[in-house]
């Protein structure tokens, strides 16, 4: 709409009655739309978002040098190579341990990998490590006291239907979750000798995302409230994308979820583990509610870590659906959004039943009312751009490598696999913050990527990685397609002069340095 300039004044101020009934329209229609999702424009079309997140991250200035460590067995004759290893974390007495999700738990040293564990033979048949990613024995955690009590946790999946699952969904299942006690009787043995207990069934919809991670607040002292408290994180088990998204994203249920609860305690609906009284929703006294929830609203919360500098702060990978990938401070209470939400845009919960509000790969602005909805937002994020699947890791607190202390570290493991850092003392939550690439060197050659490096050529997953760390917070790198572990033994936080060189020129003064290639 357009009036002459010459036009008289009482034109004037109809066009800006009429301009300002129209927006006012299309805020209200904004407002009350159930979605969200229906955004205002001149032709009153949903605008989606084709590029959520514009650009490319850029590289930073630190390098970081990688040796190898070990190389666990081949565990399998098929076409992906080596054992599936998928976590590695030490037991409080100097010792290394890393599982294959194939089944078997290796008592890992330099050079060396020895079976510990065959879990899949102590459970049984109705063990599952296909299909799916991410099925079979998929992680561990030592109780803080494991030195003296000998206990050891464990997750694996199981065929659908093996046993009475303590959460039950609705519908069709496709696997089972379990969370297994072990108790060594001589908790410095080589191998495992000793019992076992189960504490929990979990029935998964599908085949992937079901039960990951299982973990102790590393940072927790013994006095903390939190020292002994087991996390278990649980993704929507392909709910969503299997057109149930009603499975997911509540307060009565455990799918896209982080649990807390007390191993050695008693007071849950099965009566073997606790449910801490300091968990968001274990005493507001509603029975729909499920006092072992921590977090909520996540696709798939693949890893989980704690800075060892201050127990408050956990940070968790969520792997995205087809448009976003996140880094997450985890807070308890909070609803991460899940499949309402993905990364800060707003999507389709029912994009399988009814595309045409929007489809998986589609995402769209957020309300204007957002702010006052209560999700919590990631603090780094980036899309399908960039990266396929974002791997959670490790804030580095050791005392080897200066140059990246208090740097967090992750991944995305597709696409050649890209490293990554942001500076964790900067984090605050749901403030996306600044994150750069990493680049690595191996026995003299540098890599960009880690695809690179192992070299493995089995496709868009040969960067499949992982993290691990050690007693003294030294940092690890896991190859799972070729078997190999790596040690973080050198960082340095340098400006590249010529990236053709075979070495870098250090500035320390860099506000003075103006003539690097790059930053």
């Amino acid at each position: 709409m357009h009036f002459n300039s010459a036009a008289p004044l009482f034109l004037e101020i109809i066009e800006f009655i009429l301009m300002s009934t129209y927006i006012y329209f299309c805020r209200k229609l904004f407002l009350v739309s159930l979605t969200g999702a229906i955004l205002c424009s001149t032709t009153g079309v949903r605008a989606q978002v084709a590029d959520p997140i514009p650009g490319v991250v850029p590289f930073g200035t630190i390098t970081i040098e990688l040796t190898e460590f070990a190389r666990v067995p081949q565990s399998s004759g098929g076409g992906t190579g080596w054992s599936r290893i998928n976590h590695l974390k030490p037991d409080g007495m100097g010792r290394l341990f890393v599982n294959d999700l194939r089944g078997g738990m290796y008592l890992v040293s330099e050079g060396n990998a020895d079976l510990y564990l065959d879990l899949e033979s102590e459970v049984g048949s109705s063990f599952r490590d296909s299909p799916g990613l991410g099925t079979g024995f998929t992680s561990f955690a030592f109780h803080p006291e494991f030195t003296t009590n000998g206990k050891i946790y464990t997750s694996h999946s199981e065929a659908a239907g093996t046993a009475t699952a303590d959460f039950p969904i609705s519908g069709s299942t496709s696997l089972q979750g379990v969370l297994l006690e072990w108790t060594a009787t001589t908790p410095s043995a080589s191998t495992f000798s000793g019992t076992r207990r189960e504490l929990m069934r979990v029935d998964l919809e599908g085949t992937i995302h079901g039960m990951q991670e299982i973990s102790f607040n590393t940072a927790a002292g013994a006095s903390s409230t939190d020292y002994g408290m087991l996390y278990i994180c649980i993704g929507d088990a392909q709910s969503t994308i299997h057109g149930r998204p009603e499975l997911t994203h509540r307060l009565d249920g455990v799918l896209g979820s982080i649990l807390r609860i007390d191993p050695l305690g008693t007071n849950s609906v099965n009566g073997n583990y606790g449910i801490p009284a300091d968990n968001p929703w274990a005493s507001d006294g509603d029975e729909n509610t499920f006092g072992e929830l921590y977090a909520y609203g996540f696709r798939n919360p693949h890893r989980i870590s704690w800075d060892v500098n201050d127990e408050t702060v956990m940070f968790a990978g969520e792997i995205g659906e087809r448009n976003i990938e996140e880094i997450n401070l985890i807070e308890a209470g909070r609803d991460y959004g899940w499949n309402v939400r993905e990364g800060t845009f707003l999507i389709n919960s029912e994009f399988e039943n009814n595309p045409g509000a929007g489809t998986k790969e589609e995402v769209f602005p957020l309300p204007l009312n957002d702010d006052t909805l209560g999700f919590t937002y990631p603090i780094a994020q980036y899309d399908h751009d960039e990266g396929q699947a974002v791997i959670g890791g490790y804030v580095y607190r050791g005392s080897a490598l200066s140059d990246i202390d208090g740097q967090y570290i992750f991944a995305d493991l597709r696409g050649g696999g890209k490293l990554y850092h942001l500076v964790a003392d900067d984090v605050v939550q749901n403030v996306q913050g600044d994150f750069k690439r990493l680049r690595m060197t191996f026995q003299g050659s540098t890599y960009t990527l880690m695809g690179d490096l192992t070299s493995t050529g089995v496709g868009n997953r040969d960067s499949d990685l992982r993290f691990g760390y050690d007693d003294d917070n030294e940092l690890y790198i896991l190859s799972k397609y070729n078997g190999k572990i790596y040690k973080l033994t050198g960082a340095e936080d340098a400006i590249i002069v010529d990236p053709s060189a075979s070495q870098w020129q250090r500035i320390d003064d860099l506000e003075s340095y103006t003539v690097g290639d790059e930053v």
